[in-house]
C-alpha cells in the first residue's frame, strides 16, 4: 500500500510492508529505480525513526520514575519515623508517672 501527500511532491513515499520486508523492499527499490533513475533509492522504517525521536522522552521518563520512587521512598521513611516518635512519648509519660507517684 503506497501513501503519499495530495500535492504532488515525489520526495517521500510512505509505504506499507505486510510480510517478507527484504523482499519487499528490495522490489520497491526496482520499481523506484525504473521510474525515477537520477534519483538515490533511501528509505528508512517509521518505527526506528520515532524510536529515535522520542528517545530523549524516554529516558526523562526513567529518570523521573526513578526520583519518584525515591521521593515516596523518603516520604514514607519520614513517616515512619513521626509514628515511632509518637508512640514512644506515652511510654515515657508512663514511666514518669509510675516514678512520681
Amino acid at each position: 500500500m503506497l501513501f503519499r501527500p495530495e500535492e504532488l511532491n515525489y520526495k517521500l513515499f510512505s509505504i506499507q510492508l505486510r510480510s517478507n520486508i527484504h523482499e519487499s523492499v528490495e522490489q520497491v527499490q526496482r520499481l523506484y529505480q525504473s521510474y525515477f533513475p537520477e534519483n538515490p533509492f533511501v528509505y528508512y522504517f517509521l518505527d526506528d525513526f520515532f524510536d529515535r525521536q522520542y528517545k530523549d522522552e524516554k529516558q526523562f521518563e526513567r529518570i523521573f520514575g526513578m526520583f519518584s520512587i525515591l521521593a515516596i521512598v523518603i516520604a514514607c521513611l519520614g513517616f515512619l519515623g513521626l509514628s515511632f516518635i509518637n508512640t514512644r512519648k506515652p511510654m515515657k509519660e508512663i514511666k514518669f508517672r509510675k516514678i512520681i507517684g
